[in-house]
């Protein structure tokens, strides 16, 4: 090769070539290198280099050229001689790009190394005998492992797998068998849904995972990527749903949903007698509207566990409507089931008889299905029909008994003792006689006086005894007794005629009363008969607020009132009132 062709080569080396004397300063350099450099060739000739140059291994610099970006330059330098001087030979290679590409790989191997430690997921890199490579910081803490602890140990030695039931049987399959199929068919797994039971902190606790595999290589040696995400608290929230969308979430019972879709698929007749038991708790609106839903609820919820009690495990019991309950029997003859229907009855009374403060009414009626095929309607009504028969039988009965109840209640709730409460139907009969009212009217009045008060029950008991003033909104409960007792008292035979009267008894002869704001002989007699007597019993009585007050000072303040609050006829005929 001619010197010229040498030269050549050397200028047109895309690597900077640069000869440099034993002082550092440049003898020789190629276009390359001064590019590098950023400065003329003729520029850089006798430049002292500035860097360190040192024969062996490949040194990274970085060169700074005036006008350019900076650059990252790996040099190789040995000695040589040149002009027959000791001097040093330096390729400059441009590593630039290559170090920005590192740069950017080690940046993406730390983020994602960032994202595997910090995922909120169980991830492990296993090997083909299924021994755990690397496991991130999730996993070691949810198993309760170090990371060095882990490190060779079998994915089975750490999860003690087992399936657990779920709607789709094809998807039962353990963590290791998932693993296991990915080394063996080289397929990823995305979403398995496995159960897992792992044993911490001395108990077994039970998780639902979603497990996906992923298969990798390094080397040619196979290896695969276990994720395991914990879907426990969702799984539990999907049951609950479900749960919530078939149960009546007071009684805990089946809802209408679930008994309509189970009478369905029990009418197609191999469950056949098919028994039906329908029930409805007499007065349930009436406690509502009185008592508040608090006592509701609770007799809801005793009524679904007297049915519970007395019912097989197989007996399908639902909660049909707000006081309708539905039993569906299968396997159950009719013999078999008036027998259910009297051991039902049975269990009511006995319950009764532990003297609740409300008593316990329930309506039954029955039905069988029998044959190939039952026709759930027909059913339906047969018990529907049953029960409703009942109903109108024991109608009087429960209504009394509700009454009773009330009437209790209401005693409690009373501010007067026995012996007052007599003393206000003496007053009472007091008026009628001095008016010259019949015997008929007089039953009336003392029926009046005997439940006017009757709505008080649906009042708070912390309102009727509160010893201080009472608020705007506590007065406004107050009031409400009236229409209360009203609803009450119509909704019972025995009382109706005396219900307006109930509505009414608060009305005040100059329309300042309640609820209507009636004035003068609008207001019914019985109404301002019993206004009179009640106000004097009242105030000759003790009360949670004030001592009661002489004969005298309460025939004073009923005179004072006439007029406004009382009528004053009535008055003065209560001022010749005698005790």
């Amino acid at each position: 090769m001619e010197h010229s062709d040498l030269e050549k080569m050397v200028e047109f080396n895309a690597d900077g070539i640069m000869v440099v004397d034993n002082e550092g300063f440049i003898a020789f350099l190629n276009t390359a290198a001064a590019n590098m450099l950023g400065a003329n060739k003729s520029d850089l000739l006798g430049y002292q280099f500035g860097y360190p140059v040192t024969p062996g291994d490949s040194t990274e610099i970085e060169l700074l050229p005036p006008d350019g970006e900076p650059l990252v330059a790996e040099l190789r330098t040995q000695r040589t001689e040149w002009d027959h001087k000791p001097a040093f030979l330096s390729s400059i290679r441009d590593v630039t790009v290559r170090k920005r590409m590192e740069q950017r790989l080690q940046e993406n191997e730390e983020e994602l190394s960032a994202i595997y430690e910090r995922a909120p997921i169980l991830l492990m890199i296993v090997d083909r005998e299924e021994r755990i490579i690397k496991a991130n910081r999730f996993t070691t803490e949810f198993v309760g492992l170090s990371a060095q602890e882990l490190t060779g140990k079998t994915v089975g030695e750490v999860l003690s797998t087992h399936s657990t039931g779920f709607e789709d049987e094809s998807r039962q399959c353990s963590i290791c068998e998932t693993v296991a199929d990915t080394f063996q068919t080289g397929e990823n797994h995305n979403q398995v849904e496995v159960g897992l039971t792992l044993e911490q902190r001395g108990r077994p606790n039970t998780y639902t995972f979603l497990v996906s595999t992923t298969s990798l290589k390094h080397r040619d040696d196979p290896f695969v990527l276990l994720a395991m995400m914990d879907i426990t608290e969702r799984k539990e929230a999907e049951q609950k749903l479900r749960v919530m969308g078939f149960h009546d979430s007071l009684t805990d019972l089946y809802n209408r949903n679930f008994f309509e879709e189970e009478m369905k698929r029990l009418s197609d007749g191999r469950q056949n007698p098919l028994g039906m038991i329908i029930g409805d708790i007499d007065g349930l609106k009436l406690i509502n509207d009185t008592l508040g839903h608090h006592t509701g609820d609770h007799m809801l919820t005793t009524t679904a566990d007297i049915l519970r009690e007395n019912l097989r495990p197989s007996d399908i019991i639902s909660r049909i409507g707000g006081d309708e309950f539905a039993v569906l029997l299968p396997h159950t003859p009719l013999e078999t089931l008036e027998q259910v229907h009297g051991r039902l009855r049975t269990a009511f009374e006995e319950y009764n008889n532990t003297g609740p403060a409300v008593p316990l009414s329930l309506s039954l009626g029955y039905g069988v299905g029998t044959g190939e095929k039952t026709d759930e309607q027909a059913l339906y009504r047969e018990a529907d029909n049953s029960m409703y028969r009942e109903k109108i039988q024991r109608a009087e009965g429960a209504r009394t008994a509700v009454l009773q109840a009330l009437s209790g209640t209401m005693r409690a709730k009373d501010f007067h003792a026995e012996g007052h409460f007599e003393h206000l139907l003496k007053l009472v009969s007091f008026l009628a006689r001095a008016l010259k009212l019949s015997t008929e009217y007089t039953d009336h009045l003392l029926l009046l006086a005997r439940f006017h008060d009757l709505g008080k029950v649906g009042v708070p008991d912390d309102i009727l005894f509160k010893t201080g003033q009472l608020t705007e909104q506590e007065w406004k409960q107050v009031r409400q007794h009236s229409e209360i007792g009203h609803r009450i008292a119509n909704s019972v035979p025995k009382l109706a005629p005396v219900a307006d009267h109930i509505l009414k008894h608060h009305e005040w002869w100059d329309g300042r009363g309640y609820p209507l704001g009636l004035s003068g002989r609008d207001i019914p007699l019985p109404c301002r008969i019993l206004a009179v007597a009640d106000a004097y019993d009242a105030m000759t009585c003790d009360r949670p607020y004030r001592t009661a007050m002489s004969h005298e000072e309460a025939i004073a303040e009923i005179k004072r009132c006439a007029g406004t609050q009382f009528d004053p006829e009535l008055a003065k005929v209560m001022s010749r009132y005698r005790p």
